[in-house]
């Protein structure tokens, strides 16, 4: 018997065990996507909807996804400028023509075409964004439709929020950053911790953050090990806007929170918050009438 044999056995040992320990206890592709769309609603609802409190920062989109030829030709001339191309505009479509009533909300895409031009070669159908109470906003583009049609045929569950509004004067023009938070409820070890780590997501953008999506396996396997107490990703600057555009919304006013309040019915803080609204007028009013 070769005496070297027992040796050899013994090294390889060591190595695969810290091949084993390197290795992801869950590869973040198979249970979590974060991403950024911009949307651009030409409609009067949906510029009224998008600029309200009905879209207010952090609050959630409704998703739906509609045949793409029920779209055809509604969005003739509100396709997006020749300078915004980059700019990851979509066009807008009508509420009647695209009611959304599905599930619950920057990637750089091309300005639009007209979307008749690129309906062939997806997968057929159009992702739609409406605001929390139903008021439809926007299509978006045949690329960011497939995606998001992939994972919800394959069980996934999507988040849409509002992170960003900005609008331009010279155009009067609105335009919604919404960010996708979606994960494979399928993987049931990591579920609680990623429901929990959206949801400080969501509280960090309605305090004006403008956090990463995004995770990579590094981030994904903290959130994993804290249980999705970790919630430190890396910021994300606010885009360099055009001349005549401003941002308009990057936070939670203090309206808007009495709004979440109640529709979370929690009554008693929405009772609180108005009346220490209340007695801060007062005591304006007070002070401006003794002046």
């Amino acid at each position: 018997m070769n005496i070297d044999d027992p040796l050899d056995i013994e090294e390889e040992q060591p190595e695969q065990e810290e091949s084993d320990k390197d290795a992801p206890r869950i590869p973040v592709e198979t249970c979590y996507r974060g991403f950024r769309v911009n949307f651009v609603p030409y409609t009067e609802e949906g510029k009224g909807a998008l600029a309200g409190a009905d879209c207010s920062i952090g609050s959630k989109l409704l998703l739906n996804f509609v045949d793409s030829s029920v779209l055809d030709g509604i969005d003739a001339g509100n396709t997006a400028d020749e300078d915004d191309e980059g700019s990851g505009k979509s066009s807008g479509k009508s509420k009647k023509s695209a009611s959304s009533k599905g599930s619950n909300g920057r990637n750089s895409s091309k300005g639009n075409k007209h979307r008749s031009e690129n309906h062939e070669k997806g997968c057929g159908k159009i992702a739609t964004l409406s605001s929390r109470s139903d008021r439809f906003l926007s299509g978006l583009t045949q690329e960011e439709s497939d995606k998001l049609y992939a994972l919800a045929q394959e069980g996934w569950e999507i988040t849409a929020i509002v992170t960003l509004v900005t609008f331009n004067m010279q155009k009067s023009r609105y335009t919604g950053e919404a960010t996708f938070m979606c994960y494979n409820p399928k993987v049931e070890e990591a579920r609680h911790a990623i429901e929990k780590f959206e949801r400080t997501t969501i509280k960090r953008v309605k305090g004006g953050d403008h956090p990463s999506a995004k995770l990579s396996q590094k981030e994904f396997d903290k959130v994993l090990e804290t249980d999705g107490e970790w919630f430190y990703t890396k910021m994300t600057p606010l885009p360099k806007l055009p001349k005549g555009e401003a941002y308009y919304k990057k936070r939670q006013s203090w309206s808007d929170r009495l709004i979440d309040m109640s529709l979370e019915h929690r009554v008693g803080c929405s009772i609180v918050s108005f009346a220490v609204i209340a007695l801060v007028i007062v005591v304006v009013l007070l002070i401006v009438f003794f002046r």
